[in-house]
């Protein structure tokens, strides 16, 4: 699995579901703790933030090209034969 194939937001199915129900924030909250990951590119890096809507974490994944290019159409930059 790659990080592009994560980006876009994910809450946590419990407080989700909690929240449908409640139609209340907080209350959902007091019951099922809240966790919601954001994934987004932004040019060469993709910031990931992880919040239970408390406290926040802000990582960063860089994206990196062996040789400065994508060779061949693979993502990782390798040459087809290489991986053989």
């Amino acid at each position: 699995m790659f990080v592009w194939d994560l980006q876009g937001t994910w809450i946590s199915k419990a407080y989700l579901d909690r929240l449908k129900a409640s139609r209340s924030p907080h209350a959902a909250a007091r019951h099922t703790p809240a966790l919601v990951i954001k994934v987004d590119k932004q040019d060469k890096s993709y910031p990931i933030l992880i919040t239970n809507f408390q406290n926040a974490v802000l990582n960063f994944l860089l994206e990196v090209e062996p040789g400065g290019h994508l060779s061949n159409g693979d993502r990782c930059g390798r040459r087809r034969r290489q991986l053989e």
